[in-house]
Parts: C-alpha cells; sequence; structure tokens
C-alpha cells in the first residue's frame, strides 16, 4: 500500500509543478564492482560492473539504496532538468550513471552513443552523493 502511496504522490507533484515525466530510466553502472538496487517491497536488480539496465520510472524511484562495493548508499533522488530527458520518442528517457567516485551523474539521454558519458559541468544537484 505504501509503494501505490508514494508512486501516486509522485505522480500528483509532477502534475502540480507542470512537468512531464521520462516513463523509463537507464542505470549505467561505470564503477568497477557491481552494484544492486534495493526497493522498498524487497527486490533487488543487479547491474554488472560496464553495463547498464532500463528501469520503468516509477520502480527506480521506489528505490530504497544502492549497494556498492558491499556498502549500502542511500540517495535523495530527484529529476534531471528537462534539457536532460530524451523526448524524441515515446517512452521518455532520462540516463544516471553510477562512477568509480560513488556518486551518481547525469548523462545526456539524447547524446548518440547512449548516454554513457557523464555531462559536465552537471546540472543543479547532480551528481547526487549518498546520504549514508
Amino acid at each position: 500500500m505504501r509503494t501505490v502511496a508514494t508512486s501516486f504522490l509522485i505522480l500528483i507533484a509532477a502534475v502540480l509543478v507542470g512537468c512531464s515525466l521520462p516513463e523509463r530510466v537507464t542505470v549505467v553502472n561505470r564503477s568497477s564492482g557491481d552494484l544492486s538496487l534495493e526497493f522498498k517491497d524487497g527486490k533487488k536488480r543487479v547491474i554488472m560492473a560496464g553495463q547498464s539496465a532500463e528501469l520503468s520510472f516509477s520502480s527506480f524511484f521506489l528505490a530504497s539504496a544502492v549497494i556498492h562495493a558491499g556498502v549500502r548508499k542511500e540517495f535523495s533522488w530527484r529529476l534531471p532538468p528537462l534539457e536532460f530527458i530524451d523526448r524524441k520518442k515515446y517512452p521518455w528517457k532520462v540516463t544516471l550513471c553510477l562512477e568509480p567516485d560513488g556518486k551518481i551523474y547525469v548523462a545526456d539521454a539524447t547524446d548518440s552513443d547512449g548516454g554513457r558519458q557523464p555531462v559536465m559541468p552537471q546540472p543543479d544537484g547532480f551528481p547526487l552523493a549518498s546520504t549514508l
């Protein structure tokens, strides 16, 4: 029930501020170790070093923790500015990269190489650093 309520609140907040949400989030693991996304419903998704995974927007933003190099990290998730969301075709996508420094950077999802490189400089609020 809490998961449904959280998803609903995210959707309502987006509507109220008048922004469009991406449908898919690509997470690129550019670190040297595997990472595991842990979700509030107890499920996990492992992304091997050098690999990526595409998740639905709603499931990604319900991730409760990232386990990287054996360390549990929690992040305050936020969307990057609209110009970093690929809106050329549906489903809209955003790309985030976990870098070797343990931070999560936004990549240009419209980039021809699939947004595998973080954009520099990062937009306000990025990179995301662990709150733990």
